[in-house]
């Protein structure tokens, strides 16, 4: 796919219920319309097990790197279907908790060290447990 479109992704809380909707542009909308919005739909259901995956990972031992994984597979798979999430690094890390700045550093980490049994065993990007 020669271009790529945005996906914007909000977060709607109702009666103590998070759920995601993911956007785009209305040019995208106009070539297959029901096509769009189901794939919005799926989209938006990636994003939601996607950060249910990097908050699991964050109590594992490999936890920053685990989120990397996460965040970066999430990613590609849009990236595979002509889009891009826009805002990438505010939107996870609102949604995680985490610091922008942390986040695109742990993202970083992943894509020089995407082999996890490569990683050392002091390395100071593998959170300790308490």
């Amino acid at each position: 796919m020669n271009q790529r479109f945005p996906i914007h992704i909000h977060r709607r809380a109702e009666n103590g219920v998070t759920t995601f909707l993911a956007t785009t542009a209305l040019v995208k909308l106009a070539d297959a319309p029901d096509q769009v919005q189901a794939q919005l739909r799926d989209f938006a259901d990636a994003y939601a097990r996607t950060l249910a995956e990097a908050r699991a990972a964050l109590d594992d031992s490999r936890a920053y790197w685990r989120v990397g994984k996460a965040i970066y597979d999430f990613e590609a798979s849009l990236g595979g279907a002509g889009f891009y999430l826009a805002g990438q690094t505010a939107t996870f890390a609102r949604d995680l908790g985490l610091n922008a700045g942390t986040l695109r550093k742990v993202l970083a980490f992943y894509r020089r060290n995407a082999d996890a049994n490569a990683l050392r065993a002091d390395s100071p990007w593998r959170r300790r447990s308490a």
